[in-house]
């Protein structure tokens, strides 16, 4: 893109150049100076975006995950308080998904050549996981959502986990 403008604009600007033959070096010299110009303003311009970018991607990563557990128990905390539970719920719920999934992610990961050692965490139970969900959930004073009471093991989780194969419609014809 950066080339076809270059071009475009030494095609725009040749015959303005050609027709001051007498000081066509200084001219010259003036017209790269003048993209060089231009080129350095929009640097900058992309330079400020992009910073600006990179709070609005910070602010996000924190109303999404929680950076530890104490500033999750602290949030729940807070909005509980303020009586926004159903806040203090989608973060309970995406705290355990992520610890699941991140968990499963692992468990994959060193496990690649080695599927029976896999299979034998599908087969793990995560009393551990849903336990705390329990806790939170009667601190909030609310219910566990069943499918969240129905997962017994990583194979359940695995299963309910939405994958990217399972998007896939088939195209109509």
């Amino acid at each position: 893109m950066k080339y076809f403008i270059l071009i475009s604009l030494l095609a725009v600007a040749s015959p303005a150049f050609a027709y001051s033959s007498r000081d066509s070096e200084t001219a010259f010299g003036m017209f790269i100076t003048f993209i060089l110009f231009i080129g350095a303003i929009l640097y900058l311009i992309l330079f400020f975006k992009i910073w600006g970018m990179t709070n609005n991607v910070r602010r996000i990563k924190e109303k999404m995950i929680p950076c530890n557990e104490e500033t999750a128990g602290e949030q729940i905390t807070r909005l509980h308080i303020m009586g926004k539970d159903d806040e203090c719920e989608r973060i309970i719920l995406s705290k355990f998904y992520f610890n699941l999934k991140n968990e499963l992610f692992a468990c994959k990961y060193r496990c690649y050549n080695d599927t029976k050692q896999y299979q034998a965490l599908l087969e793990k139970p995560i009393t551990p996981f849903t336990d705390v969900v329990e806790k939170l959930y009667q601190k909030i004073g609310r219910e566990v959502p069943s499918h969240i009471k129905s997962l017994k093991t990583y194979g359940d989780f695995e299963k309910m986990v939405i994958s990217t194969d399972d998007l896939r419609f088939p195209e109509i014809q």
